[in-house]
């Protein structure tokens, strides 16, 4: 009722100043004129503005899932060229996602820990074309020990880092064995995924973006939103 009244007030208020003569319209705009465009745009821009945030973060979601692509097809390619088995590793460093890419061994023959490189060999995801801000993509994956598949999707922890080994086949290595189904069910696969964070352990389900290895042959399937899920 109060809310009725308002209106009905406001409304006879304009009313009452369009009723002007001719001469006072040509100086232009009252006040209450100006405040009503002015709620009006105010009442517009808080209905477009969530759509607008959601667009954005598909997008950049998007342009982060082509990255992480890039930097395992890469990491693939490489190992087939130069004939070495080759890594890809992935960490989330101060909520800002990295990747590495570098040979298995080094040149002494031993095996390099992810954790021992360099920050120059790690490289944020999208580098500056992406220019990703703390907090605004997360990156998440069930791999647990390198090719070593598990049955659960998660964040990857600050100080974590998770890794897919390309043989020099471009393949997945037999030594050791990868474990692509772990659940003992459908091949589930290697899963890495980013999207726009939510919660202590999720991502808004619209910006999930995700690669999985399914096969030891190493091929990339690219999916979306629940096609991440396990199976």
């Amino acid at each position: 009722m109060e809310n009725t009244t308002l209106t009905q007030t406001l409304l006879q208020i304009i009313c009452r100043y369009r009723l002007r003569t001719d001469s006072n319209r040509q100086a232009g705009f009252t006040f209450i004129e100006l405040l009503v465009v002015i709620i009006m745009i105010g009442v517009l821009s808080a209905i477009a503005a969530p759509g607008w945030l959601g667009f954005v973060q598909q997008r950049r979601a998007g342009a982060a899932s082509d990255a992480m692509v890039r930097a395992m097809q890469e990491a693939q390619s490489l190992a087939k060229t130069r004939k070495l088995s080759y890594s890809v590793s992935f960490r989330n460093e101060g909520g800002v996602p990295q990747v590495a890419i570098y040979p298995y061994k080094n040149t002494t023959g031993n095996e390099i820990n992810p954790n021992n490189l360099d920050d120059i060999s790690w490289k944020s995801l999208g580098n500056e074309q992406l220019a990703l801000k703390p907090g605004q993509i997360i990156l998440r994956t069930n791999l647990g020990t390198a090719n070593q598949g598990t049955n659960a999707i998660n964040t990857i922890p600050n100080g974590e880092v998770k890794t897919i080994t390309f043989s020099f086949l471009g393949t997945l290595p037999t030594d050791p064995t990868p474990v692509l189904n772990p659940g003992g069910g459908a091949q589930e696969g290697l899963v890495v995924e980013v999207g726009a964070p939510q919660g202590t352990d999720g991502v808004i389900p619209v910006t999930r973006r995700c690669a999985k290895i399914l096969t030891l042959l190493g091929s990339l399937q690219t999916k979306k939103g629940n096609q991440c899920n396990l199976s």
